[in-house]
């Protein structure tokens, strides 16, 4: 087993790693938006890993070829997490429900269990309070 055999190996076993975290996340995690997390984090890692190590395999190491490949990996690393956050917009502005166990929604700026204030709040209150003349 010579050196770009084991860097290959290693690639595809870190691509294989991540995916499998990601779906084990799709499947475990308790509502939409901490769904669409796991995924999105893993399949990227995991993904360009993965090709990586075919780049790797089929041009050698370093790699002489492979530009559309690498072009890919980035393509990947731009538009995953972009469509991840459209989505989870998108589920909000849709009024899919949180988590029951849910504390804090920060998109809304208030808690959700709980009595105590956020910081935001808190400020807004200020704010308020030196506009209104006693």
């Amino acid at each position: 087993m010579n050196l770009q055999e084991i860097i290959v190996a290693f690639f595809l076993l870190v691509g294989i790693f991540f995916i499998i975290t990601g779906t084990v996340g799709l499947l475990r995690l308790p509502d939409f938006y901490n769904r669409i997390h796991a995924p999105t984090k893993a399949t990227t890692l995991g993904v360009s890993s993965t090709i990586l190590g075919a780049v790797i395999h089929f041009y050698g190491f370093p790699p002489a070829d492979g530009f559309k490949e690498l072009l890919a990996i980035l393509f990947i690393f731009l538009t995953a997490p972009v469509g991840a956050h459209m989505l989870a917009k998108a589920a909000y502005h849709s009024k899919i429900d949180l988590w029951k166990d849910t504390i804090v929604d920060e998109r809304a700026g208030k808690r959700v269990i709980g009595e105590e204030k956020m910081p935001s709040e808190e400020k807004l209150e200020k704010e308020e309070e030196e506009r209104t003349p006693e």
